[in-house]
């Protein structure tokens, strides 16, 4: 399709608010040209040209414009246009707040033909007006687009579900809407959409809500910096320094201020929510719970699509919710049939049946399934089309699988993964001449549900959740020439940033880099929780006694910088991270900490850890069961179970079930693996078949020691089932001299101690390895 041109036409005094206006509107399908009504700086003839160049006409209507006299010159040559039908697009907007429709010196024909009762004094909402234009535009030309954008197939029942519920008591008490289910690319968002046009008729079928993305670790201050972000209203700088030291109930005042604002201008918010508002126990946040409960929000105007499952429906009247499961087969089939049938193409029902075998029932997988068999036909289409699985988080992994072997994918996602989110015009500057077809990837991963936007005009790009947590614990580095060049171009970006830009996401990033440079003492001028909680997690996943240590100095930091200041969830998450750092380093200040956990079962949890890095194997096996009971199928916990019986050479067969059982859940799990690999080789070495499918599912995972880890099976494979001790000492060598792991030297030193009681030799050789690189046999940092 040719692209979509817009003219606007303006006053030289509200040239700025155009710059802004034309940074959000002209990008993907849309080009924007401009001129001023100045006398002297246009002819008629050019204006004539334009108009005639143009598929949307757009004037700006401002007391600095409608006081000159060149501006009602040109209104009157549009209005000659339209009347003769040239011009059939034309569009004026007030954007003066002190004047109305009513102002005098607007044209009567303009004020009788069009609606100028909103005043769009923010250049977002202007933006947003524009695109549903041009959308509706693209959807005239194209009706193809149209067709398979309102495709909406399988979920009339939770349509009609959700609005019997929004209807069952008083509409003044309703101001959001929940709707859950995993995983990503459900229908949360769609079902959310049609919702809004069955409840407010006056929405067109273009209309798209403001949207924001919130984390699970994100909290208040990231909510109100995203809706700031939307509207323009405070200088970043003058923001995040205001709300690092405002309490809570400020903060609240913030929020509802901007709700409110929006309200006025009836429009609506989108909230992608992965864990901030409806947390992992089905209970809102306590932040969130403030903000619903304010009596000046007055109408319906939040709209979530949460991960999680909201479950006390009956104690919030301000609230309906309703959660979805996966579509059936036979409306996925339906869904494929519709949007083949879209393009007046059909396939066999053996052939629909083969597809979403294939893709399961996912609406976007299903859409992108129809867009291969138009584009090759179905037999092609089948042998291209892959099988997706859903179990945990193997379904993001079966839809990054395919681009492993494409470094350029790879560095994207990783870019990506590297900040909380990022505008389309910095990844393009990120990547220029580095990356040349960025905007095809782009497009691959959205299609994939890969990242999500948001923001005023969609233009913030943030990575599936589950994707960017796998990909910063693998700490996955695929092609290092390519990734040193963009982590060059980023960090210079990165450097020139400044406050009063808008890419709020480069900033942010910013603010974590220089948090990670000087732990030991972080500016209170722009803390935010978030920020210092993703820096406490990196220094974490290192695995390191140095980042253990700095993540205990950066949650005694935040704990002191805005400990009344904080919701519970903040506070919560920092004291547990506090414990945890302590137990991995064996330190038992961990007790001055601990009883600040409100959750029984991270209590436990973390005593289990502490005790199995002290080598205590039986109070740590205590521990872990005690926390067990109260999680029954905790993967981490069981884990750490069968662990602790493996340490105490408890190879039995709970042991081999636990490890089975989290094997199973997450088969790609390298820390899984390990534990399942040292179990079953040593009560059933004769399911070979398994044990050498379990090296390579590890060789194959995303951990950057993947390598390391599988020559360390393959050791302890060579060990036990070749019966060669020399051969699996040479392979451990080999493999510390290339990375000198810990839990590689723990599984040699194992196999030294079961060779020393065999054949009365091998503590030597470890002793002389642990000599070698420094490593203390006496701490148990193993997986």
């Amino acid at each position: 399709m040719d692209q979509i041109k817009a003219f606007i036409s303006h006053s030289s005094d509200d040239a700025l608010y155009v710059d802004v206006l034309i940074n959000l509107i002209g990008k993907n399908s849309l080009v924007v040209d401009r001129f001023c009504f100045e006398s002297g700086e246009r002819t008629i003839d050019e204006i004539i040209k334009s108009i005639d160049n143009s598929a949307i006409f757009i004037v700006l209507l401002s007391r600095s414009s409608l006081d000159k006299d060149w501006v009602k010159k040109e209104l009157a040559i549009i209005k000659k246009y339209i009347d003769s039908g040239v011009l059939k697009r034309f569009k004026p907007y007030i954007i003066d707040d002190t004047i109305s429709y009513k102002y005098e010196k607007i044209p009567e024909w303009i004020k009788e033909e069009y609606n100028l009762r909103n005043i769009y004094i923010q250049p977002p909402f202007l933006a947003r007006k524009i695109e549903e234009e041009v959308n509706k535009l693209i959807w005239e030309q194209c009706p193809d687009i149209r067709q398979d954008e309102r495709v909406f197939v399988g979920r009339d029942t939770e349509i009609e579900r959700l609005r019997e519920k929004y209807l069952q008591r008083n509409l003044k008490d309703r101001k959001a809407v929940i709707v859950s289910g995993i995983p990503d690319g459900i229908g949360r968002r769609r079902l959310l959409t049609e919702f809004i046009r069955k409840i407010d008729t006056n929405k067109d079928e273009t209309y798209d809500p403001f949207s924001v993305a919130m984390e699970e670790d994100d909290s208040i201050e990231d909510f109100i910096i995203q809706l700031n972000n939307l509207f323009f209203f405070e200088r970043n700088e003058d923001l995040l320094q205001r709300i690092s030291i405002i309490n809570k109930t400020e903060k609240v005042n913030k929020v509802v201020e901007f709700i409110c604002y929006l309200s006025e201008l009836r429009e609506k918010l989108f909230i992608r929510d992965n864990g901030s508002i409806v947390r992992r126990n089905g209970e809102l946040s306590s932040w969130f719970k403030d903000v619903i409960k304010s009596n000046k929000i007055d109408q319906t105007i939040l709209f979530i699509a949460s991960r999680n499952r909201f479950v006390l429906t009956d104690e919030y009247p301000e609230i309906v919710s309703l959660h979805l499961t996966p579509l059936n087969n036979d409306k996925a089939k339906t869904l494929l049939r519709q949007y083949l049938n879209n393009h007046e193409k059909t396939i066999s029902g053996e052939d629909v049946s083969f597809f979403i075998q294939q893709t399961g029932p996912m609406p976007n997988l299903i859409r992108r399934c129809a867009s291969l068999i138009l584009e090759m036909g179905p037999e092609l289409a089948k042998l291209k089309q892959k099988k997706y699985q859903y179990t945990g988080d193997e379904l993001t992994r079966n839809l990054i699988s395919d681009f492993q072997k494409d470094k350029s994918y790879i560095q994207i996602l990783i870019l990506l993964s590297e900040f909380p989110y990022l505008r389309y015009y910095d990844i393009k500057q990120i990547t220029s001449g580095i990356v040349d077809n960025v905007d095809q990837i782009l497009l691959d991963l959205y299609s994939l549900s890969i990242f999500e936007t948001f923001g005023s005009s969609n233009d913030y790009y943030r990575m599936n959740p589950i994707l960017a947590d796998l990909i910063n614990r693998s700490r996955y580095k695929h092609d290092e020439t390519l990734w040193g060049e963009l982590r060059f171009r980023t960090h210079n970006i990165i450097e020139h940033e400044t406050f009063e830009c808008p890419s709020l996401g480069v900033l942010l990033k910013k603010i974590e880099l220089n948090i990670k440079g000087n732990t030991n003492n972080i500016s209170k001028a722009y803390i935010i929780p978030s920020i210092v909680i993703k820096t406490i997690n990196d220094e974490y996943r290192k695995k390191t006694k140095s980042g253990y240590k700095n993540v205990i100095q950066l949650c005694k930091a935040l704990l002191e910088i805005g400990n009344n200041n904080y919701y519970d969830e903040i506070i919560g998450s920092i004291y547990y991270m506090l414990c945890s750092a302590y137990a991995q380093l064996g330190d038992d200040t961990l007790y001055d900490f601990i009883n600040f956990l409100d959750d029984k079962f991270d209590e436990y949890f973390i005593k289990g850890l502490f005790f199995r890095k002290m080598k205590q194997y039986e109070r740590a096996e205590a521990n872990y069961r005690e926390a067990l009971k109260i999680r029954h199928n905790s993967l981490t916990a069981k884990n750490g179970l069968a662990i602790s019986l493996q340490r105490q050479d408890k190879y039995n067969r709970e042991a081999l079930n636990l490890a089975r059982f989290t094997y199973n859940q997450q088969p790609t799990n390298p820390y899984f693996i390990v534990t399942y690999f040292k179990s079953l080789i040593r009560t059933n070495p004769d399911q070979t078949i398994i044990l050498n499918q379990l090296i390579k599912d590890l060789r194959s995972s995303w951990d950057i020691n993947k390598e390391s880890f599988g020559d360390m099976l393959q050791a302890e494979y060579v060990f036990f089932i070749e019966h060669d001790f020399n051969r699996a000492i040479s392979i451990y060598k080999d493999t510390l001299r290339k990375n000198p792991l810990y839990p590689v030297f723990i599984s040699l030193h194992e196999i030294c101690s079961i060779y020393q009681k065999r054949c009365g030799i091998g503590s030597g050789i470890a002793s002389e390895i642990a000599k070698r690189y420094h490593f203390d046999v006496d701490n148990d940092d193993s997986f």
